[in-house]
């Protein structure tokens, strides 16, 4: 029995490396990240090895449950992004997520005598919630820790009080003959587990719900913002026109006298004159789009507000293969977070931002180059940037990866010394 108890444990352990790993939002690369989670699961098994002989006893059992849980919020809070308490979380969760897959062979186990495989019950038990996990919880869980830094305190308390709790009824029956409390126990704890897990399930998907629609409000806001700001400005312009139109009219007449009086002189100062005219009247005209060029208009004057130099360089056609909304929104999602990272430099005269947009062969290109800190890297599974101590870059980065994602373009990311660089192709 002490043997299969023992194999049991240590299967467990491999597992819950391997839950940590898909479950931490890693601050370092993935061969570090498992190299340190191979080193914790050796130490672990190690532990195991050390105290299995005596483990039939039942505060020695509910020591090693205690060993696991705060050994493994120790080590998700170590390779995490955060280093508060979402780090912690993620350490109990990944124990919560063993319960099953450990709970079903021990009682099991009692009730039949422990036969051979037994222990090996575990494996497919934890696989399968593994693979549960990794395919329909785990982005929404990245996305609840990066919108929210509150109540993970309260969740630990909590989930940890659970966790104990269902281990001390293991620690009540342990060893057991009688097959009708070890049953339900079985069943209760594992309603329960499940239960929690629906329950968290549930609550992060309405978060990124919820999240989901607080972007489209900003981004209709600010294509709202946009589009004023568009109407302004054709407005500033059929005023100039018009006075412009007036005055060429006198100048129109003023050439015709000079010629006929041969001041030839005079007669090319007024006509640079009205090539200056003619210039203002397209001077904020990045694009025939007008989509796209209120809201390059809008984020340019944010950008100029704060000091940012910027340069725009435009080469497409009033009519785009893409809704001319997507387009519009990716492009200033890109521009937001140029913006963002260049207003966290101190000194204003490193603030720039570069942005091309172009189209050939039916494809939409946009790239947007600006200056950013040197700390900044890139997270290994989102290609998002991630600043020290989890600093978020607001929404301007992921509702451009939302639009391009939803028109199946390509989205890169990448840093060189202190500027950041962002790629969409569709």
């Amino acid at each position: 029995m002490e043997i299969r108890h023992f194999m049991i444990n240590c299967i467990a352990y491999i597992f819950l490396g391997m839950f940590l790993m898909i479950l931490s939002v890693r601050r370092f690369s993935l061969k570090k990240t498992a190299e340190i989670l191979l080193g914790s699961v050796i130490i672990l098994i190690g532990a195991e090895t050390a105290v299995f002989r005596w483990e039939h006893n039942k505060i020695v059992f509910f020591l090693m449950a205690g060993l696991r849980i705060f050994a493994a919020q120790g080590v998700a809070l170590y390779i995490s992004e955060y280093r508060d308490f979402r780090g912690v979380f993620t350490g109990v969760l990944a124990c919560m997520c063993l319960l099953a897959g450990m709970m079903i062979p021990e009682y099991l186990g009692a009730v039949i005598g422990y036969p051979l495989w037994i222990p090996f019950l575990g494996i497919p038990i934890h696989l399968s919630i593994l693979l549960l996990m990794r395919h329909f919880f785990v982005p929404l869980y990245w996305e609840n820790q990066r919108i929210s830094r509150k109540s993970w305190r309260k969740s630990c308390v909590t989930t940890i009080g659970f966790y104990f709790a269902a281990w001390g009824i293991g620690v009540i029956l342990y060893g057991t003959s009688r097959a009708a409390e070890a049953f339900w126990a079985v069943v209760f704890v594992l309603l329960t587990v499940y239960s929690l897990y629906i329950l968290m399930f549930w609550m992060v998907w309405r978060l990124h719900k919820e999240r989901q629609a607080m972007k489209s409000r900003e981004l209709l806001e600010r294509g709202i913002r946009a589009l004023k700001y568009e109407l302004q400005e054709l407005h500033k312009t059929e005023n100039r026109i018009a006075v412009h139109v007036h005055d060429r009219r006198h100048l129109i007449r003023l050439m015709q006298q000079l010629m006929a009086e041969g001041d030839y002189e005079q007669v090319n100062r007024v006509l640079n004159q009205m090539k200056q005219m003619t210039e203002l009247t397209a001077e904020n005209r990045r694009c025939a789009n007008p989509s796209i060029n209120g809201i390059m208009a809008s984020y340019e004057a944010e950008a100029s507000e704060l000091g940012i130099r910027t340069d725009l360089r435009v080469e497409i056609p009033d009519e785009l293969e893409l809704k001319d909304w997507d387009a519009a929104a990716i492009t200033g999602g890109l521009m937001a977070n140029a913006i963002r990272m260049c207003g966290e430099l101190e000194k204003a005269e490193k603030r720039w931002m570069h942005v091309e947009l172009w189209e050939e062969e039916k494809k939409l290109g946009i790239e947007v180059y600006c200056s950013c800190r040197s700390d900044i890297r890139l997270h290994p599974e989102t290609g998002l940037p991630v600043a020290k101590r989890g600093v978020d870059y607001g929404s301007g980065l992921q509702s451009a990866a939302y639009y391009a994602e939803r028109n199946g373009a390509d989205f890169q990311c990448r840093r060189e010394n202190e500027t950041f660089i962002a790629r969409i192709v569709m």
